[in-house]
């Protein structure tokens, strides 16, 4: 007897090292849903956002995003004057509206960021940011608005301001241990100076309390004490944040065996331009609490030539990055590369003869098998590339620019997007060709409708139907049915209901009557003083990290992550990424008992050199192996043998 369980518990120990699946009782996914696409798409609905349609008037501009809800049931959609509308998605009815109320007298308001959703404890919410401007002759530093609306509800649960201005949209963490719990955002002060200074930040979703606050600069954490001027030291502005939600574990020295959510971000010299800047992370530690928040710092990554616009884009597993940087370039860190070394993604694009510094200005977007990826350039050109090389795939020329992120449809069909002439076009995945283009006009259906030949705000694919909403700038917002059926999603729905309104007595701590205003870092009286552009509470810094060698990790795409904890280790693969994603059928909750999909084996690409920085290989790995998983296979295999004694 012992004799068979030292043979299955050997096996188990060895299927698991190998990253290796048992098979299961239980089918790995429901057969696809059907569905079909059309030829061209069919207008669902139009309607113009209040207080819209003149060209003096509120935009839906550069930044802002038509969102919609996770749950389906709404649309989020920001206006460049900080007003937020939400309708319906399945028939454009006007739900709700937010109108900002500026600082102080004489102050402006204004909104570049799109919608964060979270959940906690059940409460769906809503996050935005409203930018208040002080008159160019006040000697006020620009501040940042957070406002938190529920979901479904939609009431102010809070509003908070924060120094500078905020740097894309604020991000919500998830995972099983902080999700909903906080909000994350880089954000520039002194922008009204010559010498921006950017600041890492976390407040509590809950209350809006600022909780965590680091200045660039303040957190020194070079290993190489012998370089006396590092990079890290300088007070540079910082561009936004990218996330991976819940990653295998953080690819940096300072990230290795850390599951929770993985934030990047990189500086941001002169809208990107700026030829040398750096690149930073940030994680919580896996037994945070806010009692311990003076042991927070961010991390340093690695210097760079370049600067970014853009957030950055992290693979779901957390294992690869991509930035798009100055003069039309993508950087990228992909296959089992640490983020510390040079990147083996190195590519520049078109060169904008106009401007040749010029940086991509949206992020690249990842397929549903996570290469190819997309990245549109500033001169109207859309680039397939291979996410092992950076290689093109395909190209595609607009003749006018990209409007804003591109959407890749989740069953790898199509990738969609926008320009700034007010065409909405759908190309296919792997060949690049167009399926279909539309303008305004080919779909305004009543005489004297508006239309704008502009659209510049980001549009949006519902989590399952086969339907994007998009706006022009003068507020039409547009519901296009692509075909008939559903996307093939692996995400269950974090939202409980997709009623518009509360069915029961609210059960959420938050405040659903009166909001709630607290204000950090901002003049208690206007206009007598100036703003201190200290944070509340000062992070300890922390000491250098002794880097051993970079975190190796399994080179392969890892089993698609449950949201309720999983049942077994996460397995470790020791193949390449595969040629497909997993596919496990949509559940309106998360199932109690998680149930993965193997990743197919595919061959090994070699990485090659990049065009101006040359690669390294992270060190670390033995047969696919990391240092980690060998540790708990000898700790298993010495329990196995004292059970055999």
């Amino acid at each position: 007897m012992k004799l068979r369980i030292a043979e299955l518990t050997f096996a188990l120990i060895v299927r698991t090292a190998m990253g290796q699946d048992f098979p299961s009782s239980t089918p790995s996914s429901a057969p696809s849903a059907s569905k079909m696409y059309f030829d061209v798409p069919e207008q669902k609905w139009t309607v113009q956002l209040p207080s819209t349609g003149s060209p003096a008037g509120p935009r839906v501009g550069k930044g802002n995003a038509v969102s919609v809800s996770p749950d389906g049931a709404s649309l989020y959609i920001t206006l460049d004057n900080g007003r937020l509308e939400v309708l319906s998605a399945s028939d454009g009815t006007h739900r709700w509206g937010y109108e900002p109320t500026p600082f102080a007298p004489g102050w402006t308001t204004s909104c570049s960021s799109a919608i964060s959703f979270g959940e906690k404890d059940s409460q769906g919410f809503a996050i935005h940011t409203v930018i208040h401007t002080p008159p160019a002759f006040f000697l006020q530093d620009v501040q940042s608005q957070l406002v938190a609306v529920s979901h479904p509800a939609q009431e102010v649960l809070w509003t908070a301001m924060v120094p500078g201005e905020i740097q894309g949209n604020p991000i919500v963490t998830s995972g099983e241990r902080f999700n909903g719990e906080y909000i994350m955002f880089t954000h520039n002060q002194n922008v009204t100076s010559a010498e921006p200074v950017g600041g890492f930040s976390m407040v509590v979703a809950e209350t809006g309390d600022l909780i965590f606050t680091e200045i660039a600069g303040d957190s020194v954490n070079d290993p190489d004490p012998a370089n006396l001027v590092r990079v890290d030291t300088l007070r540079l502005p910082y561009g936004p944040l990218g996330t991976a939600p819940s990653p295998d574990f953080g690819r940096y020295p300072d990230g290795e065996g850390n599951a929770q959510d993985l934030f990047v971000w990189a500086t941001n010299i002169n809208m990107g331009w700026g030829p040398n800047g750096y690149t930073r992370a940030f994680q919580l530690p896996r037994l945070f609490t806010p009692a311990f928040v003076e042991i927070l710092s961010t991390s340093f990554l690695k210097e760079n030539r370049w600067n970014s616009i853009a957030g950055p884009t992290i693979s779901s597993d957390g294992l690869d990055l991509l930035f798009g940087v100055r003069s039309n370039s993508v950087r990228g860190w992909t296959g089992a590369l640490d983020f510390t070394q040079n990147a083996n993604v190195a590519r520049t694009l078109d060169v904008d003869t106009a401007e040749p510094r010029m940086a991509i200005p949206y992020s690249p977007v990842f397929s549903d098998q996570k290469s190819p990826f997309f990245v549109s350039t500033t001169v109207g050109t859309l680039y397939s590339l291979t996410t092992a090389r950076g290689e093109t795939v395909w190209s595609a020329d607009f003749g006018s620019p990209v409007s804003a992120k591109v959407k890749a449809s989740p069953d790898g069909a199509f990738v969609y997007y926008t320009t700034e002439s007010g065409t909405v076009a759908a190309l296919d995945q792997e060949s690049g060709e167009e399926a279909w283009s539309i303008t305004c006009d080919d779909i305004v259906e009543e005489p004297g409708t508006a239309c704008a030949d502009v659209i510049e705000a980001e549009a949006s694919l519902a989590a399952s139907e086969l339907v994007l909403y998009y706006s022009d700038a003068l507020g039409n917002v547009k519901a296009l049915n692509l075909g008939e059926g559903v996307f093939n999603t692996t995400a269950p729905t974090p939202f409980p209901t997709t009623s518009p309104a509360p069915t029961a007595e609210p059960t959420s701590p938050f405040p659903t009557t009166q909001p709630t205003v607290r204000v950090t870092l901002v003049p208690s009286e206007y206009p007598s003083d100036v703003p201190s552009l200290e944070p509340t509470q000062l992070p300890t810094t922390s000491p250098g990290p002794t880097v051993e060698g970079a975190s190796q990790a399994p080179s392969g795409q890892p089993t698609p992550k449950p949201s309720d904890a999983p049942t077994m280790a996460p397995t470790v693969s020791s193949s390449e990424a595969p040629t497909s994603s997993p596919t496990v059928a949509p559940t309106p909750a998360p199932t109690p008992t998680p149930v993965e999909t193997p990743a197919p084996i595919a061959t090994p690409e070699p990485t090659p050199a990049p065009v101006e920085e040359e690669p390294t290989l992270a060190p670390g790995e033995i047969d696919g192996c990391s240092n980690y998983g060998l540790s708990v296979v000898m700790a298993l295999l010495t329990g196995v043998v004292a059970f055999l004694v």
